[in-house]
């Protein structure tokens, strides 16, 4: 069977497929797993993350034509970015449900949101006991 019957993909049908693989990844980083973290056992908690999740992708390609050789080329390329960005704590204990809010400045690093968090859990802690 000679290749000239094999059809090959126009550039349209090129980017459609890299542009929905893309996405589809960028979806699997995005799960519900994501919103909801692994919840935590501390002191006799249960401490469950709750995050907002952000996802967007992009692409573009295009055909160019050498008309010496009688060639063309479909160059494409996409790229996808989430971002998980924690918002809350569900502290569980006792049967009791609080929710630990995130609150960040700009300023704030990590380590310091995580120490303004852990704070806030202890202080829980000890009122429940």
């Amino acid at each position: 069977m000679s290749n000239e019957n094999i059809k090959k993909p126009t550039a349209a049908e090129n980017l459609m497929q890299l542009m929905s693989f893309t996405a589809d990844k960028a979806l699997e980083m995005a799960d519900a797993g994501s919103v909801l973290g692994e919840k935590m056992e501390f002191e006799g908690m249960t401490i469950i993350p709750v995050s907002k999740v952000s996802a967007g992708f992009a692409g573009g390609g295009a055909n160019i034509v050498n008309a010496a050789v009688k060639k063309s080329n479909t160059p494409a390329g996409s790229g996808a970015k989430v971002t998980v960005t924690p918002l809350s704590f569900l502290v569980i204990k006792n049967g009791e449900v609080s929710v630990v809010s995130v609150k960040a400045s700009e300023n704030d690093t990590k380590a310091g949101i995580i120490n303004k968090v852990i704070e806030q859990v202890k202080a829980l802690a000890s009122k429940k006991k």
